[in-house]
């Protein structure tokens, strides 16, 4: 067994893995403290204490461990992972954890029961079930004999089994196997569903096609406000990588518990209120307290502007009182307004409202071409651009006081929104370039994931003579 360690995810939770940068998990909850995903955010939302859920393809058991968290030890887990390296580790964590309630069960899933041959790889988080017979596979390969049970199985030895009410699924191409075998528990316990719609470079659209055939409607994370939307596949970016799916009744109840809206906002009327406050919401931060004057003498006087319209429905966004379809809808609007604006190039400030608009919508490619655009202006703006108020480009800045170094500020915000953003970890960016972390830390606004980004980096790619 190669060496392994503990790390902290979430502040809460006690990770083992391989102690290794080479390693997916290892690397990414170094520099991140938690998992890349959005969906795990919303997944600790919508999940309460005392339910039944299951995670297929557990690997290390990021999600696992932490819907053993929330469903605590009147709820139950089961973790289905068949790679035996992997699946020693995750039940290590658990026993780390206290979480006897979370059960590894070492069998992969698929259409029916039997055996398989496990591929795998050397990061775990990509070992895949072979299609072909054992007598047909490279000798050559690293892989290991496995079991199968389909869902359907698995249900039907479990006495008194509780309502599951929700699944993660993540079986590197073995997702329609899976559907396939689980029809009978699909249809009884109306779960929701978490898959990985994307391997690789690939959209796998005919999994939204085959639970459609179900009864089950896909939906994309909004990470803002951690809602969920009806999935348009038209607008999906290169960063999607997950949805959800449940049935019409697991929908109305989500709807209810103002989580999901099922009504998408292309279908639902324009918000045309005429009052616009754009300061709710920013009057709280430095930045804007600083500025507020200035916007306040600049605005005064002059006709209502799209912009602060904008702002305010930014703000609605993220009123929890309001409806699911309506914070959805009303950050879609923003998007579009702030889109207009830079379009017509009203000033280079809106790019940052837009940048911020378009990561709390979902849209990260909008967001990276706004971020680009606003640092490569930012070293020519003056303090006219400043005289109109906008959102910060990155959340963490909000409470940062710029004191008297406002552009700084505004280039590290950009900075670090941008390092974040264009990428899920900088372990996916090879061997990368430096300079950009180091600029953005020399501009003296403290950045502990920048730091921990920068170290992991010198730590991945030293020269091989200075790690002797």
């Amino acid at each position: 067994m190669p060496a392994t360690k503990i790390l902290r995810m979430n502040a809460e939770i006690d990770v083992v893995v391989f102690d290794s940068l080479e390693q997916i998990t290892t690397y990414v909850l170094e520099e991140q403290q938690d998992w890349f995903e959005d969906e795990i955010r919303a997944v600790r939302k919508l999940l309460k204490p005392g339910q039944t859920v299951l995670d297929i393809g557990a690997n290390l058991g990021v999600y696992s461990l932490s819907m053993a968290k929330v469903v605590s030890d009147t709820g139950r887990v089961i973790a289905f992972e068949p790679a035996s390296k992997t699946a020693t580790l995750l039940k290590q964590s658990a026993r780390l954890n206290g979480f006897n309630h979370l059960e590894v069960d070492d069998r992969g899933v698929g259409a029916l029961s039997g055996e398989a041959i496990l591929s795998l790889n050397s990061l775990p988080e990509l070992n895949q079930i072979l299609e072909q017979p054992a007598a047909e596979i490279d000798d050559s390969l690293d892989s290991e004999l496995i079991k199968l049970t389909s869902l359907d199985e698995w249900a039907s030895s479990q006495a008194n089994l509780d309502t599951i009410s929700f699944i993660k699924l993540d079986a590197e191409g073995q997702e329609i196997n899976v559907i396939a075998g689980a029809h009978q528990l699909l249809s009884t316990h109306s779960p929701l569903i978490l898959y990985e719609v994307k391997h690789g470079t690939t959209m796998h659209l005919e999994l939204v096609d085959a639970f459609e055939k179900i009864g089950y409607s896909s939906y994309r994370l909004i990470p803002g406000p951690l809602l969920l939307t009806a999935f348009d596949r038209n607008t999906a970016d290169n960063f999607l990588l997950n949805l959800f799916c449940c049935n019409e009744e697991t929908a109305q109840r989500l709807e209810r518990d103002g989580f999901l809206a099922r009504q998408t906002p292309s279908d639902s009327p324009l918000i045309t209120t005429e009052f616009y406050d754009w300061q709710l919401g920013l009057e709280k931060f430095p930045y804007a307290i600083q500025l507020g004057t200035a916007w306040l003498e600049h605005c005064h006087g002059r006709p209502p502007d799209p912009v602060h319209k904008a702002l305010t429905l930014h703000a609605l966004s993220n009123n929890q009182e309001e409806r699911p379809s309506t914070r959805i809808q009303a950050l879609e609007q923003c998007v579009e307004i702030l889109k207009e604006a830079c379009t017509t190039y009203r000033g280079p400030i809106h790019l940052a409202s837009l940048a911020r608009g378009a990561l709390a919508l979902g849209q990260r490619d909008l967001a990276g071409e706004a971020l680009r655009s606003l640092i490569g202006a930012i070293p020519h703006m003056n303090s006219d651009d400043f005289q109109e108020p906008f959102l910060s480009p990155c959340s963490r800045f909000d409470a940062i006081d710029p004191s008297d170094s406002l552009q700084a500020w505004l280039m590290a915000a950009a900075l670090e929104a941008h390092e974040i953003n264009s990428s899920f970890s900088s372990f996916f960016n090879g061997s990368p370039n430096s300079e950009n972390l180091q600029y953005a830390l020399s501009l003296g606004f403290e950045s502990p994931i920048l730091e921990r980004r920068l170290n992991l980096i010198n730590r991945r790619f030293a020269p091989v003579e200075k790690q002797l």
